[in-house]
């Protein structure tokens, strides 16, 4: 089901009107699935909705996908959020994560947020422009912590 769901998704196909956000319960923990122009109101209302789902979760520890490739940057206040909103899931249980992406400077700035927030270290990042295999490639790490940097693909 996660299979099927990361890999057949529109990119940036939200509702109009929707929220450019999703938190998703799965069995290794949750998916995080962001689209188009984030604005800092929406990041804080994910981040209380973060908190609030977190606070009833009994699966410890989880592990976390993020896909974020059809977002193409952030502003810096959105950017404190989510740094916060890293710690949070880093203290409630994230054991790994993994973060999808399609552009080079997105990847660069979820590094440094990452670093920041003192998840860099569970933190894996896939291209999906330089991985073909890169559904298989986050479900190894979140599942089995196993992560292949020097793919050639």
């Amino acid at each position: 089901m996660v299979l099927t769901f990361l890999s057949r998704r529109k990119q940036g196909k939200f509702a109009a009107g929707e929220v450019m956000y999703r938190i998703m319960k799965r069995n290794f923990g949750y998916q995080l699935t962001f689209g188009g122009k984030l604005d800092n109101a929406e990041i804080v209302q994910w981040y209380c909705e973060s908190e609030s789902r977190l606070a009833e979760n009994d699966h410890f520890p989880f592990s976390v996908i993020v896909d974020m490739r059809s977002v193409r940057s952030v502003s810096p206040a959105t950017k404190a959020v989510i740094i916060e909103g890293q710690k949070l899931y880093r203290d409630k249980g994230m054991r790994r994560s993994v973060v999808i992406v399609d552009d080079p400077m997105m990847m660069q700035q979820l590094k440094h947020a990452a670093m920041t927030s003192g998840i860099y270290e569970k933190e894996r990042y896939i291209d999906v422009k330089q991985k073909a295999n890169w559904v298989n490639e986050a479900l190894s790490w979140i599942r089995d912590g196993v992560f292949n940097d020097n793919d050639p693909e």
